[in-house]
């Protein structure tokens, strides 16, 4: 499977579709972990601008099923792979006590 760069839309395009700057408070719940910038567009102008750029919409939902699939099967696999693993490197100190 080829991996996808998840990526960024352009912020000249969120601008020219009637894009904002949206300023989050200080520990107020927002997507990223660190303080950022939110470019906040309606959801009916983002569908529109996906429908008048199919290439954007199409790398979106590459990017978007990419996700899935890792959340939903490589994530487990990796998950069960550590706890075997885990097991046998403790297996002989259990056995040396």
């Amino acid at each position: 499977m080829k991996t996808i760069s998840c990526m960024n839309i352009n912020e000249s395009l969120l601008y020219s579709m009637s894009a904002e700057d949206w300023n989050y408070k200080r520990r107020e719940l927002v997507f990223k972990k660190k303080d950022s910038r939110i470019i906040r567009l309606s959801k009916n102008i983002f569908f529109e601008m996906t429908d008048g750029n199919p290439h954007l919409s199409m790398e979106m939902n590459a990017c978007f099923s990419q996700e899935i699939y890792f959340k939903n099967w490589a994530e487990p696999c990796i998950r069960k792979s550590f706890a075997e693993a885990e097991r046998f490197t403790g297996l002989p100190e259990k056995l040396s006590s």
